[in-house]
């Protein structure tokens, strides 16, 4: 029999410190004598700051704090937002110190400095101080959280903050969320997105140019909306995705230039998902200066992908063939185009991914320092972390991130596309924080400089802690993730915090091996059943954390209460289907079909009732795979 095990990373450092209790009194019964100051000509994200700071301080205290222009300290009530303020506090700012996206919060005769490296830097900066004051921002304020939103804004009269030296940089260089598919998503809420990215530390957008060039989730159809809301953050934009048809669509090129295409058994084919053929000058020359006009035609991109199709295939043709591997054959398409974008466009990175038939370093070829790489382990299991040599089909994907950091191929950031939340889960609620931060420990020790995430508006709320905790690691990755869940269930759930503490804490020793999780070993039927009472123990404690939650009047925790004893009921239902199965496949149940039925539909009447509501989301718009 399975038990329940609660297993924690014990780490010495908190995510977030307690709310400030002395020094200097910034807000006094309501009323404040400070000023926010901002330089002369501030920069968009400077002033964006400096209003952003005012905003929260007026939430939490009532109190408006003006912003004004200033250049010189004044007396000893003075915000001061911008690295331009540095010297007047004995500091200096660049790339070394505080570092790359770092900051700086230093208090002199009553003044306060806040200050990053980069612009963002300032942002973080202060955030950093509002989370200080009590604020915290689980999530975005998505539309289906109606009054309950995704953050805690304290009300306090009085607001004091002690004398700082306080200096803060990342763990990770890129910090990314990806729109990938982008079912659920808007304007709307890609903006209310970003506004959470910002305020989570997260300093890359990602989202496609042409998502598999189906013209569905297209750059060019929301730039223009996202830009002002990214630009004035600071945040990087990534454009790309699976997307080498964009630069040389076969609609446009295959009629006149078939033997640009790949040969697959034979015949040349536009088909989307054969890369075109590397070895045809033409095709490379006119695929690179597509390259070049679009990113002319789109300045604002600072990162952009190359990635070949999703499921690609690659050209047979006898010279392709000699040119070598696929990774060989990616390797000569980013050479060519980052020697062409760094002439042109010397800010911009290119950005490519190792992934399926190409996970593994390309054999005697040096890829321009100019790339930058996502490392993606797709079908790897989360039974085990990925170091776990028990766990078979984890262990290529270890040998291959190894020998990236081994061979001297590549000198470029190495990240990893994680995939942290899964689209093959099925909204189930694969929730496993200290598993998170256990393999972003090792993939930080190893060297790996980039974490990125994708998500979905629609299921938001079953991955709410899991987004929270891939943020705040990768700032800090050395974050005590018990005090991380414990803070945030007493915030998100106030009395009832406790019982979905626990909850979580058996979510995590359960649904990463039960056997509808896509890539996991199948359990033992004995296992199954254990994995039934562990979550017979989850409604117990949904039941009593809901009792508390009526006895406080706690709508908020009753609201989200219900979201959980939603995914919960679901994954109940799902397990009750893989185990009838699995009985039935064996022998142990006759004439099981009818009930499996019963329980398959239940489960497909639940989903559809309560789609897009921060639960369950689909590709297409209902359940999937449909067993009806």
């Amino acid at each position: 029999m399975r038990n329940i095990l609660i297993a924690f990373f014990a780490v010495e450092i908190s995510f977030l410190q307690p709310v400030f209790a002395s020094g200097l009194r910034l807000v006094n019964e309501g009323s404040s004598s400070y000023v926010i100051y901002t330089p002369k000509k501030p920069s968009v994200v400077e002033e964006f700051s400096a209003h952003e700071l005012q905003k929260y301080i007026d939430r939490i205290s009532g109190s408006l704090i003006p912003v004004e222009p200033g250049n010189r300290l004044r007396g000893g009530h003075g915000l001061y937002v911008g690295a331009e303020f540095a010297p007047l506090f004995g500091v200096k700012i660049d790339s070394d110190y505080p570092g790359l996206d770092g900051f700086v919060i230093k208090t002199l005769n009553g003044n306060v400095l806040l200050a990053g490296s980069e612009e963002r830097g300032t942002l973080y900066a202060v955030y950093y101080l509002l989370e200080q004051m009590g604020c915290r921002w689980y999530a975005p304020n998505f539309s289906f959280y109606d009054k309950v939103g995704g953050e805690v804004i304290p009300k306090l009269k009085d607001i004091s903050l002690p004398y700082l030296d306080k200096v803060e940089h990342p763990s990770f260089k890129y910090r990314k969320i990806d729109v990938d598919e982008g079912w659920t998503y808007t304007v709307k809420n890609m903006k209310e997105l970003i506004d959470w990215m910002a305020k989570a530390r997260l300093n890359v957008f990602c989202y496609p140019m042409d998502m598999f060039h189906q013209g569905r989730v297209v750059w060019d159809s929301v730039r223009q909306a996202l830009i002002p809301e990214l630009k004035k953050r600071g945040i990087l934009i990534e454009v790309g995705q699976h997307g080498y048809p964009n630069f040389l669509p076969p609609e446009k090129y295959f009629k006149a230039h078939p033997d640009w295409f790949a040969e697959i058994n034979g015949k040349r084919t536009p088909d989307l998902r054969a890369v075109f053929n590397t070895s045809n000058r033409e095709a490379l020359a006119t695929f690179t200066q597509n390259v070049l006009k679009y990113l002319g035609d789109h300045p604002e991109i600072d990162i952009l992908d190359l990635w070949p199709p999703d499921n690609a295939e690659w050209s047979q043709d006898a010279l392709s063939l000699k040119q070598g591997s696929p990774s060989v054959r990616q390797a000569i398409i980013l050479n060519t185009v980052a020697q062409a974008v760094g002439k042109r466009f010397p800010g911009v990175k290119i950005e490519f991914i190792a992934y399926q038939t190409y996970i593994t370093p390309p054999q005697n070829t040096v890829i321009d320092s100019n790339v930058v790489m996502d490392f993606c382990p797709i079908r790897q299991t989360f039974a085990r972390p990925i170091w776990d040599w028990s766990a078979k089909q984890n262990v290529a994907y270890h040998e291959a991130l190894l020998e990236w950091f081994k061979r001297n191929v590549f000198k470029g950031d190495i990240g990893i596309y994680s995939y942290y939340r899964r689209y093959v889960w099925r909204s189930l609620p694969v929730v496993f924080p200290n598993f998170i931060a256990s393999e972003m420990r090792w993939y930080h020790s190893l060297g790996v400089t980039g974490m990125r995430s994708y998500s979905e508006p629609g299921d938001w709320f079953t991955y709410e802690l899991q987004h929270y905790a891939i943020a705040r690691l990768s700032w800090n990755v050395h974050g005590s993730i018990p005090s991380l869940v414990r803070g945030y269930c007493i915030d998100r759930f106030g009395a009832a915090g406790p019982d979905v503490e626990n909850f979580f804490n058996i979510i995590e020793q359960t649904l990463p091996f039960q056997n509808r999780v896509a890539f996991n070993t199948t359990p033992s039927l004995e296992q199954t059943e254990d994995y039934l009472r562990n979550l017979k123990a989850c409604a117990q404690l949904l039941e009593d954390a809901e009792q508390k939650a009526h006895a406080a009047t706690d709508s908020k925790a009753i609201f989200l209460l219900h979201k959980l004893s939603l995914s919960l009921e679901y994954t109940t239902l799902d397990l009750r289907i893989g185990d009838l199965s699995m009985r039935m496949a064996g022998a142990y149940v006759q004439g099981g079909a009818e009930k499996l039925e019963e329980l398959q539909n239940k489960m497909v009447n639940l989903f559809d009732a309560n789609l897009n509501q921060g639960v369950f989301i689909s590709r297409g718009g209902e359940y999937y795979p449909n067993p009806k």
